[in-house]
């Protein structure tokens, strides 16, 4: 599984404004040697894995063939059409259809598959929980996260470092309260599987606890003590989602 996430290259969310999105480029590190003939032979034959890897190597031009992003494309839909979560996952990275990307997103996730369900809990926490303060859609998003770390995801256990340690760069609101002891016990499983950044926040909450911290407005909190402004939420994530579905919110 390891192997899986040390070929992706990962950026971390960057919200520059209140209704900013989050953005997650993965892309393979370097290249392996050149993809072997039988490869081309078995995806053309319709094996899923194979579709997979010839398709990343014509997107990115790795294992010793030309760039060719159509092409690339084309075979990571063959093997998406298969259910492979992987191809799923990059299918939506790279679209720019919001609506397109979420879909691929689910599909990958529903599988079980630690990419997919990471690129859609970025989906649910940044465009929609965030967005909109519906409640249900933070905790849905927590849970995917947790389920991508539990599969070896490190990205995943550094981003559950930052919610409970509220150092998300959304000035919106943020996902979880304050939580120090979580957040760093997500940050050690992230530096355990590789994240080196997860040495600096380990360093910064050495020795902290909660008391030492300010805590930011949370989305859990504003959900309890605002009943009020429930259905307001839920009719604003409503729209968030008729929107990433494709279609009018009237219908």
């Amino acid at each position: 599984m390891r192997k899986r996430f040390a070929m992706l290259m990962v950026t971390m969310p960057l919200v520059s404004t209140l209704l900013a999105v989050a953005a997650c480029l993965f892309a393979p590190l370097s290249a392996h040697a050149d993809i072997a003939p039988e490869v081309r032979a078995s995806a053309e034959a319709g094996d899923a894995e194979s579709q997979l890897r010839l398709g990343l190597a014509l997107l990115y031009g790795t294992d010793g063939l030309a760039m060719d992003q159509d092409a690339g494309i084309t075979w990571l839909k063959k093997s998406a059409a298969q259910g492979n979560g992987d191809a799923q996952f990059y299918l939506g990275d790279m679209s720019s259809d919001q609506a397109d990307k979420f879909r691929w997103f689910e599909l990958s996730a529903k599988q079980g598959n630690p990419l997919g369900q990471f690129g859609l809990a970025e989906q649910l926490i940044f465009i929609t929980a965030a967005m909109t303060r519906y409640y249900p859609d933070a905790v849905e998003g927590l849970d995917l996260l947790q389920k991508s770390a539990a599969q070896d995801n490190p990205q995943a256990a550094y981003l559950l470092g930052d919610i409970y340690s509220q150092n998300l760069p959304s000035p919106a609101i943020q996902i979880a309260k304050l939580d120090v002891a979580k957040a760093r016990e997500w940050y050690a499983k992230a530096l355990a599987l590789g994240w080196p950044e997860a040495q600096d926040r380990i360093d910064a909450l050495k020795g902290k606890a909660n008391s030492d911290f300010e805590p930011k407005d949370d989305i859990e909190t504003v959900w309890s003590e605002s009943p009020t402004l429930h259905e307001l939420s839920r009719q604003r994530a409503e729209v968030v989602k008729a929107m990433r579905e494709g279609r009018s919110s009237a219908q």
